[in-house]
């Protein structure tokens, strides 16, 4: 993907990525902090909730500074792109917990979160060595985080 947002191998487009890339980390804030409605009384869900909820300001905005340091600017593109990645893994390795003791959590999406998991480590352990991978992580993250707030629409948690 990041050749997508690069001038000098996509210079007719690169900026549409890039903003694309800065809005996606802008709205992603509303909603990470809109996960503090699964709160209950159970006090790990809450606490790996809030641990979700920083991950993913801390992701959101290495979502946002990799499209401003696009891959032209390397090494800068890399260190975002970085706690980007590792961002999302650490907000994939723990939202299972926390959701799961939720129990008007929708327990099969658990399943895309887990294939997203997947792919994402397999990315960050290969330093993305095979592009298709960035593409079905980013997909596959987001699906789940689609699904995450489907659930608390049709779930009405408030």
């Amino acid at each position: 993907m990041s050749t997508l947002g690069s001038q000098g191998a996509n210079p007719r487009g690169f900026i549409y990525f890039d903003v694309a890339c800065i809005i996606t980390g802008i709205l992603l804030v509303p909603f990470f902090y809109g996960l503090r409605r699964w709160r209950t009384d159970n006090r790990l869900l809450n606490i790996c909730l809030y641990v979700i909820i920083g991950i993913g300001f801390v992701a959101c905005f290495g979502i946002v500074m990799q499209a401003i340091y696009r891959a032209d600017f390397w090494p800068e593109h890399f260190y975002y792109s970085a706690i980007h990645w590792v961002g999302d893994a650490l907000l994939l390795m723990v939202a299972p917990i926390a959701l799961l003791l939720h129990k008007k959590f929708y327990r099969p999406i658990i399943i895309v979160g887990l294939i997203a998991t997947g792919f994402n480590l397999y990315y960050i352990l290969t330093w993305g060595h095979d592009a298709w991978i960035e593409w079905i992580t980013a997909i596959t993250t987001l699906l789940f985080a689609a699904l995450i707030g489907a659930n608390m629409v049709k779930k009405e948690i408030k």
